[in-house]
């Protein structure tokens, strides 16, 4: 027996059987068994075009379309699985849209992005915001002895086209890493924020060539656009009504993840085991907690510093501008007369000379943002330097760099 809502619409099924069927919800041409579909007249939920739903939740406002596959799965609000997605014994959170691909025993947090033909199995992603590209396969559960292993996923990592993700793997204290295509990734534990790993690019007598490279810190020193446009996204494109969702990515979580990267990668300065052909120093896990099965070049050590430097900075230097326009901070006085009960400001009085003045402080932060924006636009600007001698009729399909100033601009119309 299943029960149909007030105004529901299920028609063509070949089965609907043990079912609720939401009001104002669309069942077409699909199979669905022992299941509930949650729907509002303003939040309809729709299942069609010779899908099959079983022993499922799909909550308001989501969407099983395109020959989709979810069994044993609960699907929040907004969520969406469509051309031949499959989701088995899953979690999705909101926002977050399966196509193509196959997500099995896995815990999706929100806005992550899969909508090619890839693999997610056994993970745990519950603040997801990444995204898994073509061909990634994420991952290897199973040792031949058993399908034992699993992968914890940092905040908005992102899996490039045709990586491979060995289990057990950790990534929870990288958040907005990315993984680069084609990368072979080994079982490790990753602990360097807003870090690239790539394959390696030099050859190193004593370490196997199943080592990766890995560059702390190099979203933000290189692709900081990344940032802005995922911070902008997070925000105006959450269609859900019933889940709170923190758009911002520099939170005191994160920062404290960039403060630990930090710690680690200062104190392994001098320590360093062997080195490049060129003489330049190359540091692995046994000197630098948090590099995981990656090796890492002295320039990209000091590059990771200075980038984790410059964002923690910023960071405290952000929170400090709504308080002294509020009164509750006095623009007249100094770093080390601030309230340091609250984790932004105490991030301030760590960072900064005690002695230094408010007003100063505040200036700072007008040039360290505008800095942000102009590399994020410089960065966005070489992507239509380089497209436009690689293709000739580029710059007619392409939006020049220009039209992103508005996105950049209001990063900085804040202070």
């Amino acid at each position: 027996m299943s029960i149909v809502a007030l105004k529901a619409r299920v028609r063509g099924c070949s089965r609907v059987e043990g079912t609720f069927v939401g009001d104002f919800a669309v069942v077409e041409d699909s199979d669905v068994s022992n299941s509930t579909i949650l729907s509002t007249e303003h939040e309809r939920s729709v299942v069609r075009t010779k899908s099959i739903v079983r022993d499922s939740i799909v909550q308001w406002n989501s969407t099983v379309e395109a020959l989709s596959v979810v069994e044993g799965a609960f699907l929040c609000d907004t969520s969406h699985v469509e051309r031949h997605g499959v989701v088995m014994s899953s979690v999705l959170g909101p926002n977050t849209s399966i196509a193509e691909g196959e997500v099995t025993s896995s815990f999706v947090g929100p806005f992550v992005g899969f909508h090619h033909q890839a693999l997610l199995i056994a993970s745990i992603w519950p603040k997801g915001k990444g995204n898994i590209g073509y061909g990634a396969n994420v991952g290897s559960n199973h040792t031949l002895k058993a399908p034992d292993q699993e992968l914890f996923h940092g905040e908005g990592v992102f899996f490039g086209l045709g990586c491979n993700v060995k289990f057990p793997s950790n990534f929870v204290k990288a958040p907005y890493s990315v993984i680069a295509t084609a990368v072979n990734t080994l079982p490790q534990l990753v602990a360097m924020p807003f870090a690239l790993i790539n394959t390696p690019g030099h050859i190193i007598s004593s370490l196997s060539p199943a080592i990766n490279e890995i560059s702390p810190g190099w979203v933000l020193s290189s692709s900081v656009f990344t940032v802005l446009r995922n911070e902008d996204k997070f925000r105006s494109r959450n269609k859900s009504k019933r889940t709170q969702i923190e758009a911002e990515i520099f939170r005191p979580e994160i920062v404290q993840y960039m403060k630990d990267a930090r710690t680690e990668l200062a104190a392994a300065e001098g320590n360093a085991k062997m080195s490049l052909a060129n003489g330049e120093d190359v540091y692995t896990d046994k000197q630098v907690r948090g590099l995981g099965k990656n090796y890492m070049r002295e320039s990209s050590r000091r590059a990771g510093i200075a980038a984790y430097t410059f964002f923690i900075q910023l960071y405290a230097l952000d929170a400090l501008l709504p308080l002294v326009e509020s009164g509750r901070v006095s623009a007249d006085g100094t770093v080390g007369s601030v309230d340091r009960s609250h984790y932004p400001l105490a991030t301030l009085v760590e960072e900064l000379d005690a002695e230094k003045n408010i007003r100063e402080c505040l200036s700072d932060l007008v040039s360290m943002r505008t800095e942000v924006a102009t590399k994020a636009a410089d960065g966005k600007a070489r992507d239509d330097v380089r497209g436009q001698r690689i293709i000739s009729d580029y710059s007619d399909v392409h939006k020049p760099a220009s039209t992103y100033l508005q996105r950049v601009a209001a990063f900085v119309a804040r202070v």
